[in-house]
């Protein structure tokens, strides 16, 4: 038995020193990758969705506020379009039938001030860029439940 574990530990130093290099550096660049998509910026506005996919409220604040310690990116990882997230913990609906909350952060103050200048979705280059990715990405279709990634949650009316 020890002499198995003295060359399962030579092999395992062996690999480790010739690869240790490559691992920590690809390891290292992921981590940044994920750093670089995940940061965690402030909320500017909320678009309150119904379960159809229609906007049923905006609310903007004056201040930021803080972004849920539970939202995730409501965009594709594939996308380089930030800025719009979504909690997978959602509240029972309210008597809007308000099924989801989207967050808007800085990075998507573009579509921010595009809503508040009455543009709002009208704006066909910003539909585009945040809304439609967002719609397929969280399966809004307008005759169905939206689907959060990581959760599996329907609500009945």
């Amino acid at each position: 038995m020890r002499n198995q574990y003295k060359i399962l530990a030579e092999k395992y130093q062996s690999i480790h020193e010739t690869s240790n290099d490559n691992a920590k550096a690809g390891i290292d660049k992921l981590a940044q990758a994920m750093n670089d998509y995940y940061v965690r910026e402030p909320v500017l506005m909320t678009i309150d969705l119904d379960s159809g996919g229609e906007t049923a409220n905006e609310v903007f604040f004056n201040k930021p506020k803080e972004l849920p310690a539970s939202a995730i990116p409501a965009l594709p990882l594939s996308t380089t379009v930030k800025g719009l997230w979504v909690d997978p913990k959602q509240p029972r609906p309210d008597y809007t039938k308000v099924f989801l909350k989207i967050y808007v952060t800085t990075s998507a103050k573009e579509l921010v001030d595009s809503i508040k200048s009455e543009q709002g979705m009208r704006n066909d280059n910003l539909y585009v860029k945040y809304i439609k990715p967002m719609y397929d990405y969280l399966s809004i279709t307008g005759g169905g439940y939206p689907v959060v990634p990581g959760t599996n949650w329907r609500y009945e009316d």
